[in-house]
């Protein structure tokens, strides 16, 4: 004889407390003969049992497909983790969702990466996965090529027009491993995406390179270092550029003035700032690149990888060139190598200024070329110390003013970010994050 006892469970989840069970004895769902209560948990494994074994209760809403069934073709998603029932209807593939579900339970959510780059991540699904090995250049015409041998390696590349500022190349695929390799063009900034992972370990090396810009550079504008009669500015970023040595008068006049700083945008995606000349006779220093790693899922920095897009000295008497700018886009970003934007230094006494290196050490200053060793040009900026002026103790010498440093800006799913202990980021670092949809 069945017992028919309505049982009030609340389940968590699933709105208010409502009559969830049918208490009698069953063995398999043949023996739920009520249509509200067609299941048959034998082993009291779902809520709606109540923990009760051999009860006929509601198709519980967590029921397996093996279990249960599903709509062919339908996805539902909690938890984090997408399901889709297959064709046969018995049974489902499993994802986990990046960026958390959807708030109507059908899809895992995604997003909309800056700079107009959605379009280039939904086409890295159908790309291939990338491995781009040491001792290639990547090149903002979009061609990789191999240093050794002049060997083309295939990534699919489409170049994006932006509203303001330069373009952004754009190289597509599903994955990206990146080695050792060397980033140079200066027209149009450079973007990596992919839909899965993106990982670096090698140096990435978008700097200033043998007196020219890094991809996507500023050669203009109020960032850019102005020219002097005794040293030109330096390029300006993430802070203003150094001054140029002051003019020799009774009392001295300010030197040509360093690049403005900028704000802590990315959009528009572009680089450094150039640094002055001094009296058109010398040339300004060259400023660092713009990157942008947009990734569905994950980006990691590795201990043995840098990106670096430092800014390279300026000619004799002119200011050094300003760090470029990397954004990151990401769920999950790890950083446990470097991403360094350090700014060169001014050139003075005859003597090209000093161009950044990946690390934290600031570029230094030349000169010392009259008998009080006074004239000198300044330092570049880095992550933890600002440009310096240049100095002048001599009438006929000028000297430049040092370039800023670059930025580093990162968007995850939460804003936040791990790196490993003595991690190298010399920057101006700030974080937010993504637009999620």
């Amino acid at each position: 004889m069945q017992k028919h006892w309505c049982v009030v469970v609340a389940i968590v989840g699933f709105g208010t407390a409502a009559c969830t069970k049918q208490v009698n004895v069953c063995h398999q769902d043949s023996d739920c003969g009520d249509v509200a209560y067609p299941f048959c948990d034998m082993n009291g494994e779902y809520a709606a049992s109540g923990g009760d074994k051999g009860v006929c209760t509601i198709v519980p809403p967590d029921c397996s497909p093996e279990r249960c069934g599903c709509i062919p073709n339908a996805t539902t998603c909690q938890n984090d983790q997408l399901s889709v029932c297959q064709s046969d209807g018995k049974s489902a593939s499993m994802t986990a969702c990046d960026l958390g579900c959807s708030a109507d339970g059908t899809h895992c959510l995604t997003f909309a990466p800056s700079n107009g780059l959605g379009d280039a991540l939904g086409m890295a699904d159908a790309a291939s996965d990338a491995e781009i090995p040491d001792h290639y250049t990547i090149s903002t015409d979009g061609r990789i090529i191999s240093d050794d041998t002049g060997t083309a390696y295939p990534v699919k590349s489409i170049l994006l027009a932006q509203s303001s500022g330069v373009g952004i190349r754009i190289f597509i695929a599903k994955s990206f491993k990146i080695h050792a390799v060397q980033v140079r063009g200066y027209d149009n900034a450079i973007a990596f995406v992919a839909s899965g992972p993106i990982t670096i370990d090698g140096l990435v090396d978008a700097s200033s390179y043998r007196g020219l810009n890094g991809p996507g550079a500023i050669a203009g504008g109020a960032c850019a270092g102005m020219g002097g009669s005794y040293g030109g500015g330096g390029g300006g970023n993430a802070v203003a550029g150094g001054n140029g040595s002051p003019i020799a008068q009774l009392p001295p006049a300010p030197g040509a003035t360093g690049g403005a700083a900028q704000i802590d945008s990315f959009d528009p995606i572009a680089g450094g700032c150039i640094g002055g000349d001094e009296n058109g006779t010398s040339f300004g220093g060259p400023a660092g690149g713009a990157l942008q790693f947009v990734s569905r899922t994950s980006m990691t920095v590795a201990s043995t990888g840098t990106v670096d897009v430092g800014g390279g000295g300026g000619g004799d008497g002119g200011g050094g060139g300003a760090g470029g700018n990397v954004l990151v886009e990401a769920p999950v970003v790890s950083i446990d190598g470097g991403i360094t934007a350090n700014g060169g230094s001014g050139g003075a006494c005859g003597i090209s200024g000093t161009h950044s290196t990946p690390d934290a050490t600031p570029a230094p200053g030349v000169g010392s070329c009259n008998t009080q060793g006074t004239t000198h040009s300044g330092n570049g900026g880095t992550g933890a110390l600002p440009p310096t002026d240049g100095a002048k103790g001599d009438y006929m010498a000028g000297a430049g003013g040092g370039g800023s440093v670059g930025r580093f800006g990162v968007r995850t799913r939460d804003g936040n970010y791990s790196h490993g202990v003595g991690v190298l980021l010399s920057a101006k670092i700030s974080t937010g994050t993504l637009h999620l949809q």
